[in-house]
């Protein structure tokens, strides 16, 4: 690989040789990965849930920072809170389409 660039004419042709062969070897080692992001809309999980959601997230992560009982129990708390908030819009959202349904004769 070096010996191959120092035969050569110029500076920019010596160094396109090397990056390239550096990028080959490269991707033979540590190729790139790519990942699929999907879209996540989640209908019941309105703003208020997202609050109380990083709210969780911050105790969560004082409780193990600091491994506070206090801490722990609010936390728990709060999961817990946002767990029934989620199932009530869920099903508040569920029995608003089958009533729209019924309204409308679409119900099957």
């Amino acid at each position: 690989m070096f010996e191959q660039n120092r035969c050569q004419d110029t500076l920019d042709i010596s160094w396109e040789n090397f990056k390239g062969s550096c990028m080959e070897i490269c991707n033979k080692h540590a190729p790139i990965k790519s990942y699929k992001v999907r879209d996540r809309v989640n209908p019941s999980v309105d703003s208020d849930i997202i609050i109380m959601m990083y709210k969780r997230d911050y105790v969560h992560r004082k409780a193990i920072l600091l491994k506070d009982s206090e801490l722990w129990a609010e936390y728990k708390k709060l999961r817990n809170k946002v767990a029934h908030e989620i199932k009530r819009q869920d099903t508040k959202m569920r029995f608003n389409v089958m009533v729209i349904e019924m309204e409308y004769g679409t119900c099957t």
